[in-house]
């Protein structure tokens, strides 16, 4: 069983051995966040927001590792939960991730891929630079990739140390500056409730300040106002928020409702409700569940028409998972919708079952369809 190699922000720091540092996403190339490309050095947070998504997604990918039950298998692992930990990603043996991000690199497939204007997304599982150390490593991994491909490179955060990435990089090549972007997390303007929702996180205040700063000098960057919470005044709330991270200087804004995932919803209301958020919570509960389809869909609509006013249509980038009401939506996608999910698929493809037992007609069965080459 691995031992810790540090102490992040009280947690202890693992490293686990991974194949991968950086993959194309076609979820994250349908959030417009990347267009293929996403680099991520870590897996478990040094941050803890209550409804961050990864712990749901990786779907017992860790369970050996931390403990727990999994498929009603019993594992002893270190006996700590997912955001009680940060996990760093390494190579086998004694090779680093960012040995293992040269390796991918260096394949037939990433290499083709370094010669087309692409913008790599970093991250989708931790945030990159939540302290010096940090920093660091994700600077040494942005230049190895900005030497050796033509991509530009997204980098999000809720640090403050956006600024000082930055000036590292640039530091080696000062070319490299027009090839980054930069966007923090700002969900809400309330340093009080930001600190229930986003544990160990620093204030949004200050997160602005940092965002003001690259602006000032000359860096491009993004907006992100996710995820929020339903309003009183939709309207007021997307007027300040978007006059805070200065909406003529991003170069598109991403803004997002409140989705949790998994348990992160229970967590999400308990720790609002801990805190005395006890209005944000009710809303919250109003909009989220089930049978509270229409209602989720409500509060993400005027949480969308109300950043219409403030940001135009080729800048907006509004994520949002209509489900059944993806009809209401379709005519909102010049405007900035970004609809996720896609239309229900009918079973089977909307087609018939064979008579021949384990077939689907119109398809191969595996053992024929595996050696059948339609170019032949």
């Amino acid at each position: 069983m691995p031992t810790p190699i540090a102490k992040y922000s009280g947690k202890d720091v693992y490293e686990l051995p991974s194949g991968t540092a950086i993959a194309e996403s076609p979820p994250f190339s349908h959030k417009k966040l990347t267009t293929g490309p996403v680099m991520n050095l870590g897996d478990a947070c040094v941050y803890g927001c209550t409804f961050c998504y990864v712990e749901a997604m990786s779907k017992g990918k860790f369970i050996r590792f931390l403990g727990g039950t999994y498929m009603g298998v019993p594992y002893a692992g270190i006996g700590k939960g997912f955001q009680d930990v940060v996990i760093r990603r390494c190579g086998k043996g004694s090779k680093t991730i960012l040995d293992v991000l040269k390796d991918t690199l260096a394949k037939k497939h990433w290499k083709a891929l370094a010669k087309e204007h692409h913008v790599c997304f970093t991250s989708s599982t931790v945030d990159p630079v939540p302290n010096a150390a940090l920093v660091a490593e994700t600077a040494a991994a942005m230049v190895y990739i900005l030497q050796n491909t033509v991509w530009d490179i997204r980098v999000l955060s809720k640090s403050v140390n956006l600024p000082l990435l930055a000036e590292t990089v640039c530091k080696i090549d000062a070319s490299f500056k027009s090839r980054m972007i930069f966007g923090v997390s700002t969900g809400t303007l309330d340093n009080k409730l930001a600190k229930v929702l986003e544990a160990g996180t620093p204030l949004v205040s200050k997160r602005i300040k940092s965002l003001h700063k690259l602006q000032d000098n000359g860096f491009r960057t993004f907006g992100m106002i996710c995820p929020s919470l339903p309003q009183v005044n939709y309207q007021k709330f997307s007027d300040d928020i978007c006059a805070a991270i200065r909406v003529d200087k991003c170069e598109h804004v991403w803004a997002e409702p409140m989705n949790c995932r998994g348990a992160n919803f229970a967590k999400t209301h308990a720790a609002l409700i801990a805190a005395g958020f006890t209005k944000e919570a009710t809303m919250l509960a109003a909009v989220s569940g089930k049978g509270k389809g229409k209602a989720w869909d409500d509060y993400a609509w005027a949480t969308f028409q109300a950043h219409t006013r403030n940001v135009p249509a080729a800048k907006l980038r509004f994520l949002h998972y209509p489900k059944a009401r993806r009809k209401k939506w379709l005519p909102e996608v010049p405007k900035g919708a970004v609809l996720l999910g896609g239309p229900k698929k009918p079973k089977n493809g909307g087609r018939k079952k064979s008579r021949k037992k384990g077939f689907t007609a119109g398809a191969a069965p595996a053992s024929v369809a595996s050696s059948f080459n339609p170019m032949s």
